[in-house]
């Protein structure tokens, strides 16, 4: 039903709002082939459309699951792009640091929309935002209640941030957006799609290790922005009936926004849609589902070993365990320290015998300091293996 609703007779509509396709033509100055008002029904789907002001409601049974005013697409306007300047949107909502606004900073909303083409399949807007920004958005249809949406300025000089922020229901439930440790719920959290320090917990940052910029609905919507750019989802924490995404496009603003609409009778359906895009997930091995048992900073292989036979003497549901540093011979070489594990081997062995699985801790850093990792620094900054920028040192021992 959904799909039928958006192929035959939303997409003309829904153009103000979304688009996938490069064009190098975002002239408003094009002939407008949309009309001002519009009431489109199929089957239990239904776009109410006007375009002054510019209003959309996608319905189902008569009820709004997403609502867009002129004010759910709007560019962050800055004085000129700076490239020395972090257009890291966390900064906008949570004052911390020394965090400062771009100069000449101000959102700027629609003030007119026309539609330039329009099939069945796909359409294309021209919109013009307060300030004279001229943007272009394409939309069209990639199947049963997908749509990917393209929305580019045609000049991206004076953008430091783009952002959608559609009005939904003051009452659902929103879902999705990664790994998140407090509540599986996200209605009134603030949620970053990097790491931010002095994010105000224990850690001193916010511990968003597997942010994914895509929010479900609990009545059957689903938003999916394609961008790897610094991101902050407000997910009607600011307005109970606004999820508001916001992205630092920063000196990349004319490469444009892409991003996908979903929607489904069932919210867990929309996870499918999301996958249709993006690949599906595989099936991980039984073992790794299971409980894992992990101590913080293992002394020895001794104990190691009297935890396997603890584990078992007690007959603990247990599939794996993970040992912590320090455990090699220097951050991150990848051995044991001969002193404290003399025969790893056998320590692996019996894990195994024990049906348990073993896993080592790791990270992407390598100590400067220790003589223990010089050969593999010195190989690190001879094949380039550090990026050419990085963000805050989150460690003691060196760069990532």
């Amino acid at each position: 039903m959904f799909r039928r609703a958006l192929a035959t007779v939303t997409i003309p509509l829904l153009l103000g709002l979304f688009s996938c396709a490069d064009t190098e033509d975002t002239s408003v100055a094009r002939e407008a082939v949309s009309p001002s008002h519009l009431l489109l029904e199929a089957g239990e789907f239904e776009l109410k459309v006007t375009a002054s002001p510019f209003e959309l409601r996608l319905e189902r049974n008569g009820t709004a699951l997403l609502r867009f005013n002129s004010e759910a697409l709007q560019i962050g306007e800055v004085a000129v792009q700076d490239p020395k300047f972090n257009y890291d949107p966390y900064g906008l909502y949570e004052k911390i640091g020394l965090y400062r606004e771009p100069e000449g900073f101000a959102w700027r909303s629609v003030v007119r929309a026309e539609v330039q083409e329009a099939t069945n399949k796909q359409a294309q807007l021209a919109l013009l935002f307060e300030g004279e920004h001229r943007a272009m958005l394409r939309l069209q249809v990639r199947g049963s209640g997908s749509v990917e949406a393209f929305w580019k300025p045609e000049d991206g000089s004076r953008i430091g941030y783009m952002r959608v922020r559609p009005r939904v229901d003051g009452s659902e439930g929103f879902y999705g957006l990664g790994e998140y440790f407090d509540d599986v719920n996200h209605r009134g959290k603030l949620r970053a799609m990097q790491i931010e320090i002095d994010a105000g917990i224990d850690s001193g940052y916010n511990e968003v290790h597997v942010p994914i910029p895509f929010v479900i609905g609990s009545r059957g919507w689903g938003l999916f922005v394609d961008s790897r750019r610094p991101a902050v989802f407000d997910v009607a924490r600011q307005d109970g009936e606004i999820v508001e995404a916001t992205f630092g496009t920063g000196l990349g603003s004319g490469e444009g926004l892409r991003f996908h609409l979903f929607g489904a009778a069932r919210p867990l359906d929309v996870t499918k849609l999301y996958y249709d895009v993006t690949g599906y997930p595989k099936l991980p091995a039984r073992w790794a589902l299971g409980p894992w048992i992990w101590r913080d900073e293992n002394k020895d292989q001794a104990e190691v070993e009297a935890d396997i036979d603890k584990l078992r003497d007690l007959d603990l549901a247990t599939t794996g365990l993970w040992i912590d540093r320090p455990y090699a011979t220097g951050v991150n070489t990848f051995d044991f320290k001969k002193e404290q594990f003399p025969n790893p081997a056998a320590m692996i062995a019996k894990l195994h015998a024990n049906g348990l699985r073993i896993a080592l801790w790791h990270t992407p850093y390598l100590d400067e300091k220790d003589p223990a990792t010089q050969a593999d620094l010195t190989e690190a900054q001879s094949q380039g293996y550090f990026p050419p920028q990085i963000g805050p040192r989150l460690n003691k021992w060196g760069d990532l």
